[in-house]
């Protein structure tokens, strides 16, 4: 009997190892960047409840995704289809610029994805089938990005009542709420009238642990030009211009007024490095730190 025992649980270690093996032997993380783009944006699986499944799937980088479709528009393997079927969780990165054809097509187990202010369009397809999904947290504006949920592969997730007996949740900014139901919850096929989403105007744009960010248009012009910077304590660093959250922002080009209120205390790396028309600045005696590069290419 004892021997028996000894053997079981050999036998267990030993599976217990060839699964860990299979996992192994598949990358975790790799390029996924679009032609011209592909070592800038970078994709991670990691495992965040140790249970070997990798089920969070992170973009991260700079520029375009690369598309994962044929000439059909029929999708193609990702580097990430070895944990495709494991995936609840996708986070974009901000950055980012755009989210590739096809990229998380099929990802049936998917249930929370973010998306950044610096994406600016989201492929063909690129959520088909994900009908799953619960909650979206978009910190895009809709004005300044080609986003649309209906034309390129959202409408699975928040447009399929007969396959889910509740509202995928799309989580917003505050400011932005009454934009998002105006523009975003009518589908625009006169044979599909079952939106099944509902806005929640609760995020906020942060550029540090308690630090907002918001552009207004000071000139009653239409252009938003002035970005000001609230709140207490330290500004994030920006590996580079790409990463501000304003960086692909239509305005990023007609920004000619910062404004630093008091309470900041220091100015991140990068900050607003390649803000080309910018005029006047107002930085308050609560800074103490202003970081490299924060006003580079600030001519």
């Amino acid at each position: 009997m004892k021997r028996k025992k000894i053997l079981l649980t050999l036998l267990t270690i030993a599976a217990s190892m060839v699964g860990q093996t299979a996992w192994a032997q598949n990358p975790t993380t790799g390029t996924c960047g679009a032609v011209g783009n592909e070592d800038n944006v970078i994709w991670t699986v990691t495992d965040t409840d140790d249970d070997n499944t990798y089920e969070t799937l992170t973009i991260s980088g700079t520029g375009a995704m690369a598309d994962y479709d044929d000439q059909s528009g029929d999708p193609i393997q990702t580097p990430w289809d070895t944990y495709k079927n494991n995936i609840t969780t996708v986070v974009i990165e901000n950055g980012v610029r755009s989210i590739g054809d096809c990229a998380f097509n099929g990802c049936t187990s998917l249930t929370i994805i973010t998306i950044p202010n610096s994406v600016m369009y989201i492929g063909y397809d690129a959520f088909f089938g994900c009908t799953n999904v619960t909650d979206v947290y978009c910190f895009a504006r809709p004005y300044y990005n080609y986003l649309t949920w209906y034309d390129y592969g959202c409408n699975d997730f928040i447009t399929d009542p007969n396959d889910k007996n509740y509202p995928t949740k799309c989580h917003v900014l505050a400011d932005e709420l009454t934009t998002y139901q105006t523009n975003w919850s009518q589908d625009p096929d006169p044979n599909n009238n079952n939106v099944n989403v509902e806005f929640v105007g609760d995020l906020n744009d942060y550029v540090g642990p308690d630090i907002k960010w918001v552009l207004s248009d000071e000139n009653d012009d239409g252009i938003e030009e002035t970005l000001t910077i609230s709140g207490t304590g330290t500004m994030w660093d920006f590996e580079s211009p790409a990463n501000q959250p304003w960086a692909y922002l239509q305005s990023h080009n007609y920004i000619t007024n910062i404004i630093i209120e008091d309470g900041v205390t220091t100015i991140g790396k990068n900050a607003f490095s390649g803000c080309h028309e910018l005029k006047t600045v107002t930085i308050p005696n609560s800074v103490t730190i202003i970081d490299n590069y924060a006003f580079q290419y600030c001519i």
